[in-house]
């Protein structure tokens, strides 16, 4: 019955439709027992009580199937997330940072053009090194 539950939360039922479903079953089956049996004796009272015991556990296990499927979503969707947004916000908080320690904002604007040059730079100062040194 496990397996119940894990259906329920891929097929994005809520966990009080599938309770219900559980409940519509108990009481189909007790209203059938108790229209075909008239007169119920001990007997059909213990069975009705284990018949009531094994839709509680089943319902148990399909709940925490349910929860447990639904967890691992939620964490599945974090994690992808969390990744995907990672670059982004370090890419933010580096700006942020960066306005916040610098004065004028008006002068770092016309010297990032500088700056993006000078980090290119080195790279091609050592391109040409190896260049020379194979001739």
């Amino acid at each position: 019955m496990q397996a119940h539950g894990s259906d329920r939360a891929d097929s994005g039922f809520t966990v009080e439709a599938m309770v219900s479903e559980y409940r519509a079953l108990r009481a189909s089956v007790i209203r059938l027992w108790t229209e075909e049996n008239r007169q119920l004796d001990a007997s059909d009272v213990d069975d009705l009580v284990r018949f009531s015991e094994s839709i509680d556990q089943s319902l148990a296990e399909s709940t925490s199937r349910f929860t447990d499927e639904i967890d691992h979503t939620k964490e599945t969707f974090l994690g992808i997330l969390g990744h995907d947004l990672r670059t982004p916000l370090g890419a933010m908080i580096t700006s942020g940072q960066f306005i916040l320690e610098v004065d004028d904002l008006a002068t770092a604007h016309k010297m990032a053009p500088a700056r993006k040059a000078a980090r290119k730079a080195p790279a091609r100062k050592g391109a040409k090194k190896g260049a020379k040194a194979r001739r």
